[in-house]
């Protein structure tokens, strides 16, 4: 998903272009339990590959789908 809105610029190299994604990783304990409890949006620029996380909400019932999806 690419996009250019007017508010975004890269923090290293200014351009206003990036590609953003979700990317999802362990907690503490999510290792023993095979759940990947953090949920993040990867913003990456499109120019120098600069990339920011940002931290999303997890609900239970992606938590709970993880675990039996394991």
């Amino acid at each position: 998903m690419s996009a250019e809105p007017a508010s975004y610029s890269c923090a290293r190299c200014s351009n206003p272009s990036f590609t953003d994604e979700e990317v999802r990783m362990t907690g503490k304990y999510g290792r023993f339990l095979d759940m990947q409890s953090k949920r993040f949006t990867a913003v990456t620029c499109d120019n120098c590959g600069y990339t920011d996380l940002y931290r999303q909400q997890s609900g239970r019932g992606g938590n709970i789908l993880d675990l039996l999806t394991g």
